[in-house]
């Protein structure tokens, strides 16, 4: 392999051109042909007494410095992502003196505000972006890098710029169905640290409400609860791939989240009162999305709660009971009685 280090090291040596601003160029039109006539006409007589790189070099020098004379250079374009109130809040936060344990306090719960209002206008930003990428029917990646958009042209057409007010999107959305499957049989034993289960969940909208999109759209958690669903632990939370969090929602419509995997951590808890798994859905910190009042966001399944390694059936607990009964009645005389009823369990245990 050949490298011609002196091309790649005039590449880094080189001079940038300044950007033009094209829109005023077409708006001056004939000034700039006519500015660059006058200048070529000067040039015309030592153009057969230059070498050809002269020439070149010589005639883009001159087109560059008149169409900057005449048009200037193009403004770079800045998005607003963040208000200048919370600029505010960052420059008097960066003048703070921490000193005291009050002067602490007080830094602490500055950062607390520039991050939550930083938060919610950069979320607000993008919902914006992803609206107008809808609306115009484009890519996201031209909605979020616009081109220049000319104040006007020659035939003296004012663009007007629209004002737009980002609106995030309200959707009502139900859990249709939530099904353990692991452990199957629905055993749930709560004398561990940790206990995993995972789960399928089927998740719908009704019918007028908004839409789910973006990339990071769900949250999702898991707690134990009672047989009315009120909630007797903590929320833990579900983890999700990428493609999970990407999931879209339409109207009317459903989705699925398959394998869904949680650890949960149940030891405190009293098989006497603990006989549902619940799962609940949010919006994540970063949807564009928020979750409607009308939702029905909680869904719950049945389990059987132990505390031993092993759960123990109630045809199981019959077939032990029925055993110590016929060894306590074998000497009564009723033992061929005995013997043929728990074979009889035994074996319709084994069909169940």
């Amino acid at each position: 392999m050949r490298v011609n280090f002196k091309l790649e090291r005039s590449k880094l040596i080189r001079k940038k051109n300044a950007s033009l601003n094209v829109y005023k160029i077409k708006q001056r039109k004939d000034e700039f042909q006519v500015q660059l006539r006058n200048r070529f006409q000067v040039l015309q007589d030592e153009v057969n007494q230059e070498d050809v790189n002269d020439i070149y070099n010589r005639f883009s020098h001159t087109v560059q410095t008149c169409a900057l004379e005449i048009a200037g250079q193009r403004e770079n374009q800045t998005t607003d992502k963040i208000t200048k109130e919370t600029l505010d809040l960052m420059g008097k936060r960066g003048q703070m003196k921490v000193s005291t344990q009050k002067d602490s306090i007080e830094y602490t719960e500055s950062c607390k505000t520039i991050r939550k209002r930083m938060k919610s206008e950069i979320r607000s930003f993008e919902i914006k972006k992803v609206q107008e990428t809808i609306t115009n029917n484009s890519s996201y990646k031209a909605t979020k890098h616009p081109i220049e958009v000319p104040p006007g042209d020659e035939n003296g057409f004012i663009y007007e710029y629209e004002t737009f007010t980002a609106m995030v999107p309200e959707v009502n959305i139900a859990i249709d169905r939530i099904v353990l499957t692991d452990p199957v049989d629905k055993q749930i034993r709560i004398s561990v640290n940790t206990t995993t289960i995972s789960a399928r969940i089927r998740i719908g909208s009704f019918v007028d409400t908004g839409y789910v999109v973006g990339d990071r759209n769900w949250r999702l958690t898991f707690f134990a609860a009672n047989s009315t669903n009120y909630r007797l632990s903590d929320e833990f939370p579900v983890k999700l791939s990428k493609k999970q969090q990407a999931m879209g929602l339409n109207t009317a419509s459903t989705l699925t989240f398959n394998n869904v995997r949680c650890d949960l951590i149940l030891g405190s808890l009293n098989c006497s009162t603990f006989t549902r798994i619940c799962a609940k859905v949010y919006d994540s910190h970063e949807a564009y999305w928020v979750k409607g009042e009308r939702s029905m966001d909680i869904g719950c399944t049945d389990i059987n709660c132990h505390y031993g390694n092993k759960a123990v059936s109630s045809l199981e607990a019959i077939s032990y009971i029925l055993l110590l009964i016929s060894i306590q009645t074998v000497w009564i005389g009723h033992y061929d009685v005995i013997e043929r009823l728990y074979y009889h369990v035994l074996i319709f245990n084994e069909m169940v």
